[in-house]
């Protein structure tokens, strides 16, 4: 059986630099493990030939393999405008970023999974979001001889990026009430609310009641996230 490709896009840079060695590591420790586990064949351009512009290669990748993984991180001029290729085509797609970089709006609808180089213990974390972003797509139902088609219906549905994205943030907030950042606790409940607004304006509304009660009875987080994770195992 031939493997299913994956395409990566990211700032490449030159060899030895750390532009290249953020892609390698991101390459090596995160993408090929995660994508092996789904016969996924990850590809990136400088792997085929040395590519300093998009060109015919990179476009049949963008239109024609099964996923494609993009790292927005540093704001690449050409990592953009091949995003914004395979967005257009309504095609599985996966942004990531680096932890602490702003996400860019015309990006926020869709989960954008941060990741950190710094730190491998938290791989197996950034490798658990990644899985479940590629079974959103369910491409295990694909042929591995099928194309894929320009189809919004492979894109997940707006419910569920917005609880892929809750789920993130519920996460990050359980780790600041164990550190009792009030601070950071506020700005993220408040992006909790924001990432809600996709599935019903309702949700937002009722997001921006439950928070601040919640902060005060951390038992009440917990509980939520149990909740966001089945509904997220029924939406697959």
């Amino acid at each position: 059986m031939t493997n299913k490709q994956c395409f990566f896009i990211s700032p490449i840079g030159d060899e030895n630099t750390d532009i290249r060695k953020n892609s390698d590591t991101v390459l090596k420790f995160f993408l090929k493990p995660v994508c092996e586990t789904f016969n996924l064949d990850v590809v990136r351009s400088d792997q085929e030939a040395q590519v300093e512009k998009i060109d015919h290669s990179v476009l049949e990748h963008l239109k024609n393999d099964e996923l494609v993984i993009c790292d927005l991180t540093g704001k690449n001029p050409n990592v953009f405008y091949e995003f914004g290729f395979r967005q257009a085509l309504g095609l599985p797609l996966i942004p990531i970023i680096t932890k602490g970089e702003t996400i860019p709006m015309d990006v926020a609808s869709l989960r954008t999974i941060s990741y950190v180089t710094n730190d491998l213990n938290q791989q197996d974390a950034i490798k658990a979001r990644l899985t479940e972003s590629i079974n959103a797509f369910e491409l295990g139902k694909m042929s591995s001889n099928s194309e894929p088609q320009t189809s919004a219906n492979q894109e997940p549905s707006a419910l569920s990026q917005s609880l892929l994205s809750i789920q993130d943030k519920l996460d990050e907030l359980k780790d600041l009430l164990i550190k009792k950042n009030d601070r950071e606790i506020e700005q993220i409940a408040d992006q909790v609310a924001k990432h809600a607004q996709p599935a019903t304006s309702d949700t937002s509304s009722i997001m921006q009641t439950l928070l601040p009660l919640m902060m005060k009875n951390p038992d009440s987080l917990l509980k939520l996230k149990e909740i966001t994770d089945k509904i997220n195992e029924s939406e697959n």
